[in-house]
């Protein structure tokens, strides 16, 4: 965690996947708590919640703590409702993660991204954006 902002335990609430599942089981299949704290991993991205707002959090570091193995991580989306921002530092626990995307899922989308912006790009004959995540 040296090259991350200090992270200190956060304000934010974020919302209970499991409970979401439990609460709305036809809309909504999560695997068990379980199956998250054996694969996530630091560089995966895990998909959480917060004001009713879902978005993309980069893993940085697992943390042990009395109260509950909790995750922590910097938001990789910019956000439209929640008070977080892109880069924002958070720390949050397994149950609230709504999905997972591990790094080399992440690298590949990455890499069709930039492959179709480029594709785009020469079809509109207009200039790619550079200056953004």
């Amino acid at each position: 965690m040296d090259d991350m902002k200090e992270v200190k335990s956060t304000d934010h609430e974020f919302e209970d996947a499991q409970e979401t599942t439990r609460l709305h089981p036809a809309s909504s299949k999560l695997p068990a708590i379980e199956y998250y704290q054996h694969v996530v991993k630091p560089g995966d991205f895990v998909k959480i919640c917060h004001m009713r707002e879902r978005f993309w959090v980069q893993v940085i570091a697992l943390l042990y703590d009395p109260e509950g193995n909790k995750i922590a991580g910097l938001v990789m989306n910019d956000l439209t409702v929640s008070t977080l921002k892109y880069d924002d530092p958070v720390i949050f626990e397994y149950k609230n993660i709504y999905d997972l995307m591990d790094q080399k899922v992440a690298s590949e989308n990455k890499a069709k991204s930039e492959i179709h912006n480029t594709e785009l790009v020469h079809e509109h004959c207009i200039k790619p954006r550079n200056d953004y995540h």
